[in-house]
Formats: structure tokens, C-alpha cells, sequence
């Protein structure tokens, strides 16, 4: 919120100074502070970069994603106007070097966005035409136990099958044992019949300092992008056995969002106790296993799995658990609309990600909606 007032008030102010070298063209008004009398051409260029800079503000209130265009020309027309009036204006400098330190961001941001969205593309590609299966009775009663009271509690009865699911989440991060939380929005995409998913999030460091991250699980082959204001990778892995076989389980463990995945051909269930259940993921060569914790009600409390806690050469096998609560009803069906991660490593406990879940659409295959 700070970030954004601030921004907004730079650009206003800026274009309300930018305007007055227009008045001051054309006589409107007098105005002690410029010494120099700008041409009636030059006034007119005065003009259009307030104009600029003053739509600028309004669409970054807008929340229009192109925000940083009209910005951009304008601080480009009011450097050149600077130049020129370099005695009266050199200290508008300083203030577009500001405006240039949050716009270059805010294109990482887009250009980061679009990197997304050809990911997303990817994964519906594999999603069919026509009119998908219908879920029967006989499939969910193959199932154990625990995995059938939940898909029952779930709501998930009989009916269709579904091709994708859009999930909007909040909430709190943090890299290190101890270090400070941050907050983060994220958006996901996930294919419950042809295993892939695309998850997307904006980090909030501090103001103006934010991370964008990308992960992405999509025929087998997993990545993972962090980059620090959408422009200097701070991570960049992908296509390897430990990418790979962590996006498969987080894939495995997030089909709590998704019931009607439990019946996906590529995963195998077993019988646990009468509260659990092992999920067998084998998909494109990369075969991974996970635990679900169940309540007696059936609600999906738990996963755990062993799974690489790092990056690169030095990635050592961890457990890592998902405790999930505050169980709520999207779209007719009900999932965990809380969850905590933890590594449960040989140091300690390393709660690291708090996220609840805003928003969950079946069937609605967008990434960013329009």
C-alpha cells in the first residue's frame, strides 16, 4: 500500500510540475519559479508529458498491467524537456530516476507474467475436446478406505470429471529458519487428468523490492524460476531428477485442491491404516509416493513425502509435510482452503510457507483472468 501511494503521488506531482511549463508557455499563469519562457511548441510538449504522467497514475490505480508505457514515454519526453530548461527543472532529474527504479519492475513484472502465460498454454494444451468422463461409483469404490470418505465428505459422488482448475492464494514465506516472513499472492493452474501444473507468485519483500516466482510441472519435466524484481534470476532450475521428481510430489499433494485427480490413471493408491493412504504418482519415467492423513470425517489434514530440501548438487532428501485446515466449499466441492509447509529437517522444523486459498474455479482455463 505504501508502495503504491508513493508511486502514485510521483507521478501526479510530477505532471502537475510538468504542466506548469505550460502555463507558462501560453501565459496562464505567472510563475516565479522558471525564469526561462518556454516556446508555444515546447509548452505543448510540457503538456503532453503532465498528460502522460497523470494517465500513468490512473491506470497503476486501474491496476491496468500497461501502466508502465505512458510512464515510460513520459519520462523519456520530461528528461528531454529537463535538458532544454536544465537551469529551472534539473532537480525533475531525480525524480525520474525514482519513477525509472519502480517502472523497470513493473515491466519485469509483465514480460515475467508472459513467461507464465506460455507456460499455461502449455499445460491445457494437453487438455481433450469434448465431453469429458463421468466419475461412477465403481471407480471411487476401488479406492481405499480413507480416500473414499474423503471424496465422499469432498462432495464427489458421481458426476463429471474436470479438465482444470484455477487457484488464487495469499499469504506468508520465508527462506531461511527464522528469517522474516513475507507476504505473497500467487496464481495456479492445474491439469487433474494429465499431471502438470503452473503456479505463479509476486513476493513482497519490503517496499518496491519483490520477488516473481515460477513453477511449473508440465509432461514430467519440472522448473523453477525466483527473480528478484522480475529482472536478475535469483534461481533457475529445471529439467533435472530433483526438479523433477519435487514438482511431481508437490503435484501429488496439492490434488487435495483437486478430489477428482485421486482417480487420475497415472496415480496408485494403497491402503494405509484407517486414517491414511500412500498415492503413487508414475508419470513420464518419474515414479514419487506421498502420504495423506485423513480425518474421520475424511477431511485431507495431512501430506508428507520425502522429497529434495535445496537446490543444485547439494540438495539433500528431507521430509516435507503440508498440515491443511479451515476446510471451506468452492464450486460445490469442498477442499483445505488453509495449509502450512514445513521441513521437518534433522536441525528442527522449518515452517516456511502459510498460504490459504481465495479463490478456486473447475473448468475456467486461465491463468491471469480477463
Amino acid at each position: 500500500m505504501i508502495t503504491k501511494l508513493i508511486t502514485v503521488l510521483l507521478l501526479i506531482i510530477h505532471g502537475l510540475i510538468h504542466l506548469m511549463g505550460f502555463l507558462k508557455a501560453y501565459h496562464l499563469a505567472s510563475i516565479a519559479s522558471l525564469s526561462r519562457l518556454p516556446g508555444k511548441v515546447e509548452g505543448i510538449f510540457w503538456l503532453f508529458a503532465a498528460v502522460l504522467l497523470i494517465l500513468a497514475a490512473l491506470f497503476y490505480l486501474m491496476k491496468h498491467p500497461m501502466w508502465f508505457i505512458p510512464a515510460m514515454v513520459a519520462l523519456l519526453l520530461s528528461q528531454v524537456l529537463i535538458v532544454v530548461a536544465w537551469n529551472d527543472a534539473r532537480y525533475g532529474t531525480l525524480v525520474n530516476v525514482l519513477l525509472l527504479l519502480i517502472l523497470l519492475p513493473a515491466a519485469g513484472r509483465l514480460f515475467f507474467e508472459v513467461k507464465a502465460g506460455k507456460a499455461a498454454e502449455r499445460l491445457l494444451s494437453g487438455i481433450g475436446s469434448g465431453n469429458p468422463e463421468r466419475i461412477t461409483r465403481q471407480q471411487i469404490a476401488a479406492l481405499p478406505l480413507p480416500v473414499r470418505t474423503w471424496l465422499d465428505w469432498a462432495g464427489l459422488d458421481t458426476g463429471r470429471q474436470i479438465r482444470s482448475v484455477r487457484l488464487e492464494q495469499k499469504g506468508e514465506m520465508r527462506t531461511s529458519p527464522g528469517g522474516r516472513w513475507m507476504s505473497f499472492q500467487a496464481r495456479q493452474l492445474i491439469n487433474p487428468v494429465k499431471p502438470a501444473f503452473v503456479w505463479q507468485a509476486d513476493v513482497q519483500m519490503m517496499p518496491f523490492v519483490h520477488l516473481s516466482g515460477l513453477d511449473r510441472y508440465i509432461e514430467g519435466q519440472g522448473m523453477m524460476q525466483i527473480s528478484l524484481l522480475s529482472l536478475i534470476k535469483v534461481v533457475d532450475e529445471s529439467n533435472n531428477e530433483k526438479i523433477n521428481t519435487g514438482t511431481a510430489i508437490r503435484y501429488l499433494s496439492e490434488i487435495c485442491w483437486v478430489p477428482h485427480a485421486a482417480l487420475n490413471k497415472h496415480i496408485r493408491w494403497e491402503a494405509g491404516d484407517a486414517l491414511s493412504a500412500r498415492a503413487w504418482l508414475e508419470y513420464q519415467g518419474v515414479k514419487v509416493r506421498g502420504d495423506f492423513y485423513f480425518s474421520p470425517e475424511g477431511h485431507p489434514v495431512a501430506f508428507e513425502a520425502i522429497r529434495y530440501y535445496g537446490s543444485g548438487e547439494h540438495a539433500q532428501e528431507e521430509r516435507w509435510r503440508i498440515e491443511n485446515e479451515g476446510m471451506k466449499e468452492f464450486d460445490g466441492v469442498k477442499v483445505p482452503a488453509k495449509s502450512s509447509v514445513t521441513w521437518k529437517l534433522k536441525d528442527g522444523d522449518f515452517n516456511w510457507l502459510k498460504l490459504e486459498v481465495t479463490v478456486l474455479e473447475y473448468d475456467e482455463p486461465e491463468l491471469i483472468p480477463d
